[in-house]
């Protein structure tokens, strides 16, 4: 078998953990993350070279006289120190990115910190002792350091505890709307049909200086579980929606959701009662038994 046919019969196999959109999004940051570190390293050998140049054109010029054309208080505040420092932090922020889309894209939950810690060597305390060989060697393992995004999908895969992403996000999600849903394991909540009332817990009305509804955190958690039951997903809400579980006072006290096939509305009441109504008793009883069930 020549070359050519060896590259035939290489098999690609890929990362079916994540969806087409999820690789193009990490993609694309890995390009850009190495094209950044690989120009700064590139930016502070230039800088290096000018310090140098600049040093070695006014080393017989009285120091009473020497002026320091690369630096100025009008200028950038460049150092070799600083361009360093930054070349080390663009490996956190490459990690923060792909941790921010997965955690914001499935709305789970992700230790950005434990990823960091586990892929960036950490920094030794030298500091007030004799112990260059251990910062040379951490300086050493930084300059040589490349994250793959792969590294940090592995270990955001590890935290799901078997689970896979879209499994995680609806297991975060459940469990949200079950807290809010039980104090002491006793439910909060009675089904009428086809109406889930909510007890006190679930808003309140706050009056000076603005007049208006506000949305206990748990009562925005079962709101955004009556979106996901409406529309399948993690990332769309039914129009209405987002007013309710906005950080802002809401002015009405009644939410008519005309467009959906499920949920129909939600009524706040002024002692933090909530009723939801949805289209059919099997609806109301299907939501209480996949997000609410003890």
């Amino acid at each position: 078998m020549d070359l050519a046919e060896k590259l035939q019969s290489v098999v690609i196999e890929v990362d079916t953990r994540i969806t087409q959109e999820d690789r193009a999004f990490c993609e694309k940051n890995q390009a850009a993350y190495e094209e950044v570190l690989n120009n700064y390293i590139e930016f502070r050998f230039f800088w290096e070279t000018m310090e140098e140049t600049q040093k070695e054109l006014l080393k017989d010029v009285d120091a009473r006289y020497r002026r320091d054309y690369l630096r100025s208080k009008d200028g950038p505040q460049i150092t070799l120190s600083s361009i360093t420092s930054r070349i080390n932090a663009i490996h956190g922020d490459y990690i923060k990115a792909i941790c921010g889309y997965f955690r914001s894209e499935y709305k789970i939950t992700v230790r950005e910190k434990e990823i960091e810690t586990s892929l960036i060597p950490e920094q030794p305390d030298v500091y007030g002792r004799q112990d260059f060989e251990k910062w040379n060697e951490y300086c050493r393992r930084m300059e040589e350091l490349r994250i793959r995004y792969q590294d940090v999908v592995d270990r955001i895969m590890l935290q799901l505890d078997g689970r896979l992403l879209s499994e995680q996000a609806f297991f975060e999600l459940r469990e949200k709307c079950r807290n809010a849903a039980y104090i002491n394991d006793k439910p909060r909540f009675e089904r009428r049909k086809s109406v889930l009332r909510f007890d006190s817990g679930f808003c309140h009305i706050r009056g000076w200086p603005f007049d208006g509804w506000e949305i206990y955190d748990g009562g925005k958690d079962l709101i955004r579980g009556m979106a996901h039951f409406e529309t399948g997903t993690f990332t769309e809400l039914p129009a209405g929606v987002g007013e309710l579980i906005s950080f802002y006072e809401i002015e009405r006290s009644v939410f008519d959701f005309p467009d959906c096939n499920k949920l129909q509305q939600i009524r706040l009441f002024k002692n933090g009662r909530a009723d939801v109504r949805f289209a059919t008793e099997s609806d109301a009883a299907q939501f209480v038994s996949t997000y609410l069930a003890a």
